[in-house]
């Protein structure tokens, strides 16, 4: 467990320390001209300039970095400039320069001393959004006031939120695309990956579930994924032709989902029964957090909910921790590793719980949270995988061999019967002589002792591919695929004489030596359509003749005397 932890904070440091050192390395950059600090802000749709030259009556001194404005009317739902004045040497004439804008929400125009150099489309006038993105726009030469006041204007479009999220800042055009390409990178390629994860893990678990139709828990934790996958779209997409409000809206539901998905996924893990009670309180929870969504006029109003379903999720996760503590005081280990992933992310979330009471979204936050949540989920899910294994080796596999059960060699048989195949295949029934003597001898440990060898044997004589079973209690049966009757006598006589000298220890003054009788057949399509029954019946008739003749033998069917029909089997029980 302490492994897995140490994994998951190393990979969650190999996502931020790198962006963190290009940060840090940035200020050490020569002829970098960083726009921090205070800029002159205005709201409102009544600005004209001319130049440089502002009507300044109704601006104010403050930062343009990203900020909420869920509770200044004034500030929202309107147009706002930007001014920041600087100065440009004049030992950088020659040398290209562009300017860096990093994570600017609602579309902008940006002028350098009076002149348009770059823009987007920009609300409300256009379905039009910037959420991740980044930009560089050239400054042109013959624009600058070298050794003089220049002024950078930036128009743009106060939602609920406005802004700079990424910082602004003005260098030559080479390294400035090296740190776009490079922010680019650190910050949104692992996000790639999360969300193929999450869509990849979400399609597998779905299809577990389809093969697992009693047990639930598949089912939702595969939404949960769904749903983190959906969140994690959030810090990809660049920009949106469609209305941010109604993409948030999307966002949010999924999100607010997580938490009532939850419950039914401990309980159904754990093998808890689900109460009505539960039942009914989370529908509830699922379908006021969805229509409080839906609801929601504005941004503002959306963020209330997003409040509203982060304080749910709190109260769900300490529900579920008390859940988990009534199993871990029983014993039970599952519970104890589910809740060290659940408590982890739990105190993770109380990041966003403590954003969302305040109003206030740290970048840091977001490159922390999110990855620690859909890392622990993949840590689940690989418990969830070795559970499956576990299942589906024992609902196979015969307990004391480890070789296949009866019951799915049957199944292979019949897909194999259902292929169109022109090449032979052939069947093997292996019988261990004497075995009850054995057991009545020297007793069921060591009666075990010798099916666990002569399984282990059998094992290390059959050609690659081949289906072993154990197919009664002293029985045997092997599946060859490609095998000629003359082939397949010639493997069940290797298997024979393998058997033969096999020496298994009884105790440390005693030997076993065994035997065993075989029956093989041959089939493919030239000889017709033959039922499982028929072809296991055939290789069974071949078996009880080596057995009635002797035994420690191996017989082909085809080689039977027709004339002497076996409609008796042998009542040697041995």
């Amino acid at each position: 467990m302490s492994k897995k932890i140490i994994c998951c904070i190393l990979i969650i440091l190999v996502i931020i320390i790198p962006q963190n050192v290009y940060a840090a390395a940035s200020q050490t950059e020569n002829n970098v001209i960083f726009l921090d600090g205070k800029w002159r802000l205005h709201f409102g749709t009544d600005t004209k300039f001319s130049g440089n030259n502002f009507d300044d009556s109704s601006w104010q001194n403050l930062p343009f970095k990203y900020t909420r404005v869920n509770n200044d009317v004034k500030k929202q739902n309107t147009v706002m400039w930007a001014r920041k004045h600087f100065s440009i040497s004049s030992s950088m004439k020659g040398i290209w320069l562009s300017i860096f804008i990093g994570n600017l929400q609602n579309g902008h125009e940006i002028y350098l001393n009076g002149k348009l150099i770059g823009q987007t489309p920009m609300a409300p006038n256009q379905y039009f959004n910037e959420w991740n993105e980044k930009h560089l726009y050239l400054l042109p030469q013959d624009y600058i006031n070298y050794d003089n006041d220049n002024v950078i204007a930036i128009k743009t479009y106060s939602t609920y939120e406005y802004g700079i999220a990424d910082g602004i800042f003005i260098s030559s055009t080479s390294y400035a695309q090296a740190y776009y390409k490079s922010d680019i990178t650190y910050e949104c390629d692992p996000y790639y990956a999360f969300v193929v994860l999450a869509f990849i893990t979400f399609s597998y678990f779905m299809v577990l579930q389809l093969r697992n139709k009693e047990n639930y828990k598949y089912l939702f934790f595969s939404l949960i994924w769904l749903c983190a996958g959906v969140h994690s779209v959030n810090f990809i997409i660049y920009r949106l032709p469609v209305s941010y409000i109604n993409y948030q809206k999307i966002i949010f539901i999924f999100v607010g989902l997580i938490a009532p998905l939850t419950l039914p996924f401990i309980k159904y893990y754990l093998e808890i029964q689900i109460h009505k009670w539960e039942k009914i309180v989370l529908t509830a929870i699922g379908f006021s957090l969805i229509f409080g969504d839906l609801i929601c006029r504005n941004i503002a109003e959306l963020f209330i909910y997003r409040r509203l379903s982060v304080y749910i999720g709190a109260i769900l996760g300490v529900y579920y921790i008390i859940i988990l503590f009534s199993k871990i005081i029983r014993k039970d280990i599952r519970a104890l590793k589910l809740s060290v992933f659940i408590l982890i992310a739990y105190i993770f979330q109380l990041n966003d719980a403590i954003n969302a009471l305040f109003g206030s979204a740290p970048r840091a936050g977001l490159q922390f949270n999110i990855p620690t949540i859909i890392i622990l989920l993949s840590i689940i899910s690989i418990e969830l995988v070795r559970d499956y294994n576990s299942i589906y080796f024992r609902s196979t596999r015969d307990g004391l061999t480890g070789t296949y059960n009866r019951l799915y060699f049957r199944n292979i048989l019949l897909k194999e019967l259902n292929k169109i195949n022109q090449g032979f295949s052939s069947l093997i029934i292996i019988d261990i002589d004497d075995f009850k003597y054995v057991n009545d001898t020297y007793g069921h440990v060591t009666g075990d002792l010798v099916l666990k060898t002569t399984a282990r044997t059998l094992n290390q004589n059959i050609p690659a591919g081949s289906t072993l079973a154990r197919y009664g209690g002293e029985e045997f049966i092997i599946l060859i695929n490609d095998c000629n009757p003359d082939m397949t006598y010639e493997i069940a006589e290797n298997i024979r004489k393998a058997i033969e000298n096999q020496f298994i220890p009884y105790n440390s003054n005693h030997i076993l030596k065994i035997t065993i009788s075989v029956g093989t057949t041959t089939w493919n399509t030239k000889l017709g359509f033959f039922s499982a029954e028929e072809l296991v019946d055939q290789a069974d008739k071949a078996l009880y003749y080596s057995k009635r003749n002797g035994k420690n033998q191996a017989t082909c069917f085809y080689d039977l005397d027709k004339n002497n029909t076996i409609d008796e089997k042998s009542n040697d029980e041995g």
